[in-house]
């Protein structure tokens, strides 16, 4: 829920022309609470001769998807912002 929340207020800051740098904060929130998330799978796994391996890929593509899912929204939000203006 705090992830859709996060994205939701991405695209409004950038729908009322929020400066670009509020990427970064969406992208941090939503990978705080997807690497939240991963804790209980690296218990899991851990037991896996490459479970260790699979736990920090899975954190690093985390992040990646929480910085895609920031730059997606702010880029809504400023589209929105520029058809709704014209």
């Amino acid at each position: 829920m705090l992830c859709f929340i996060a994205i939701l207020l991405s695209a409004i800051a950038a729908f009322f022309g929020a400066p670009w740098w509020t990427i970064i904060v969406g992208a941090t929130v939503i990978a705080i609470v997807s690497v939240g998330d991963h804790r209980d799978a690296r218990l899991q796994l851990a037991g896996l001769p490459l479970g260790g391996a699979v736990a920090r890929e899975a954190i690093a593509f985390s992040i990646a998807h929480a910085t895609a899912a920031a730059v997606a929204a702010y880029a809504l939000g400023t589209a929105t912002r520029m058809v709704v203006a014209v």
